[in-house]
Formats: C-alpha cells, sequence, structure tokens
C-alpha cells in the first residue's frame, strides 16, 4: 500500500522546521551542553588551582619569619607522654620561673584539667611571696615565648615587712599528650 499524499509547501516548510528543531535541541543536549559543563568545570578548578598556588607562594615568601615564629613559640605547647608527666613538667617550669624572678614559693598545687580541641589545658594554683618588682619580673616571664603562661586568676595582699606582697595565682599552660595515656578533661 502505497500512500500518495500531497504535502503543500507551507507544510513542508513547517515540518523542515520542526526537524531542525529537534536536530538542534538533540545536538545540544548531546554535544553542547556536555563540553560547556566540563569547561565550566575544568576553569573552576583551574582557578582553585591558581589560588592554591598563590597561597602557597605567600607562605614561601614568609617562610623565614614563619620558621622563626615556630622556634620562637615552641615552648608555648608543653608535651609529654603522661599525664603525671605534664602535671610535673607545669609544676616544675612555674616554681622554676617564680625562683628567678626572686618570689618566694609558698605552695604549688595542680587544679583541674580542661580539655581544648586537641589540646589539654593544665591548671596549678601558686602562693608566693615578694617585692613589687619581682611579681612584675614573674609575670613579664610567664609571657616569654618560651613559657606563654596563662593567668586565669590573681589575687594579690598588701602588707608590711620583708615580703610586702602575698600573691596567689590560677596559672593555666597549653599541654599535649604524645602517649596513649589520655586523660579525662573537665568541661
Amino acid at each position: 500500500m502505497a500512500f500518495n499524499v500531497k504535502i503543500s509547501g507551507r507544510e513542508r516548510r513547517l515540518a523542515a522546521a520542526t526537524v531542525s528543531v529537534l536536530v538542534l535541541a538533540a545536538l545540544y543536549l548531546n554535544v553542547i551542553e556536555p563540553v560547556a559543563v566540563n569547561w565550566m568545570e575544568v576553569r573552576r578548578r583551574g582557578h582553585e588551582a591558581e589560588a592554591k598556588l598563590a597561597e602557597l607562594r605567600q607562605l614561601i615568601q614568609n617562610r623565614e619569619t614563619i620558621q622563626s615564629e615556630f622556634k620562637r613559640l615552641q615552648g608555648a605547647v608543653t608535651s609529654g607522654a603522661s599525664e603525671q608527666e605534664l602535671k610535673i613538667a607545669l609544676l616544675t617550669e612555674v616554681d622554676r620561673l617564680a625562683s628567678e624572678s626572686g618570689l618566694v614559693v609558698a605552695s604549688v598545687k595542680p587544679t583541674i584539667v580542661k580539655k581544648q580541641n586537641e589540646f589539654y589545658r593544665y591548671g596549678i594554683e601558686l602562693q608566693a611571696q615578694g617585692e613589687n618588682h619581682k611579681l612584675v619580673q614573674f609575670l613579664l616571664g610567664m609571657q616569654d615565648p618560651r613559657h606563654l603562661l596563662h593567668t586565669d586568676q590573681m589575687t594579690v595582699h598588701a602588707g608590711r615587712g620583708a615580703a610586702p606582697l602575698s600573691i596567689t595565682f590560677r596559672i593555666s599552660k597549653l599541654a599535649q599528650l604524645s602517649g596513649k595515656t589520655r586523660v579525662e578533661a573537665a568541661p
């Protein structure tokens, strides 16, 4: 059976336009859009890589400064294999600093341990006696990059006599356990 249908010129132009639109839509969906999406992804990754490269160049330019600051602040965090070792290290450090400053240490005792991200903040309570300038020397020593001790609380009582000041400190320092023993920290 053969169909002998006559199509007018208008219908032929409409059919040709429809076929053209379908071919262009298929071409767009299967070729142009995937290529454009891939191109945009490549450009995005290129921009990210350029930004990372610029950041790395900046770090390289400041390498000496970063290294010197790291060495200077290396003593800011105490590390040890156990909780006992960290407490002893902190007690020894504070006692030595107080003695070097000229303060007379009356007592040193540990306080609670607090967890801060990957580190622990170990605290002690220090009671000492001394003169004004020795107290200032001790406070300056606490801020030295080798120590970087944090004063949580300080109480000063003034009096008369050989040691005119009686000082009670609550001091803390960041520490990191390097061994397997972990501390259950206070919230």
